[in-house]
């Protein structure tokens, strides 16, 4: 019975927040069409490596439990969606100012 409760846990952990990873991957997408493959390839690099791993091994010298592990997509992914923001805006602000 605890392995399925921890199991949910991450079942949910996935399930209720594809939200941010589809935002922040079409962030990469729209970045790159407008030129600014060095702010795509960073927001790429963001989510899948730089955040990602250090998270997984940090979580995973912490807590000794994969179930715990899997927090690491979710904190990899409120980081890369707030860089995703921050880029998005930039970048909206800067075609504001020359249209």
């Amino acid at each position: 019975l605890h392995i399925f409760k921890q199991f949910l846990v991450g079942f949910y952990t996935f399930l209720y927040f594809p939200g941010l990873t589809c935002f922040i991957k079409s962030a990469a997408i729209m970045l790159q069409s407008l030129g600014k493959s060095g702010k795509s390839t960073l927001l790429a690099l963001l989510r899948d490596v730089i955040v990602f791993v250090p998270s997984s091994i940090i979580l995973a010298l912490i807590s000794h439990n994969i179930v715990t592990m899997l927090w690491a997509s979710l904190i990899s992914d409120v980081i890369s969606f707030i860089f995703a923001v921050a880029f998005i805006m930039a970048e909206t602000r800067q075609s504001a100012i020359f249209a």
